[in-house]
C-alpha cells in the first residue's frame, strides 16, 4: 500500500468516525431532553447544561475536523491526480496533524459520554 492509499483509507475512516460520534451526539441530545423533560430540580438542570453545552462545542468540533479532513481528503485527490511529492502540500504534516485531533477529539468523547452516562445514573 503506498502512502498515499494509506492517508486515503485513513481519511475514509475519520469521516467515518466523525459521523457516528455525530449521530451518538444526537442520541445524547435526545436522552439530555427526556432527563429536563422529567427533573425540574436545581441540580439537575445545572447537569443538563452543562451537558447541553459540551455537546454543543463537541458537535461543532466534529463539524470543523470534518471539514478539515475533507480538505485535507481534496488536497490528497490533487497530489494523487497531479503525481506531486506529498511535501509540496505539506501534506503528510497536514495529515499527522489531523490524525492527533482525531485522536483526542475521541478520547474527549468517550470521557464525555462516560460522564453523562454517570450523570444519568445519579438523576435516574
Amino acid at each position: 500500500m503506498s502512502i498515499e492509499e494509506f492517508f486515503k483509507h485513513e481519511l475514509q475512516e475519520w469521516n467515518a468516525s466523525i459521523e457516528f460520534y455525530l449521530v451518538d451526539l444526537d442520541i445524547l441530545q435526545n436522552r439530555l431532553i427526556e432527563v429536563a423533560g422529567k427533573n425540574t430540580k436545581t441540580a439537575v438542570m445545572e447537569g443538563v447544561e452543562h451537558f447541553q453545552n459540551q455537546f454543543i462545542v463537541q458537535k461543532d468540533n466534529l463539524q470543523s475536523l470534518r471539514h478539515k479532513v475533507l480538505a485535507q481528503n481534496n488536497k490528497l485527490e490533487a497530489v494523487i491526480k497531479n503525481i506531486k511529492a506529498l511535501d509540496d502540500l505539506n501534506l503528510v504534516d497536514e495529515q499527522h496533524f489531523l490524525r492527533e485531533a482525531v485522536q483526542l477529539n475521541e478520547k474527549i468523547l468517550q470521557e464525555l459520554k462516560h460522564n453523562f452516562y454517570r450523570f444519568l445514573s445519579k438523576v435516574f
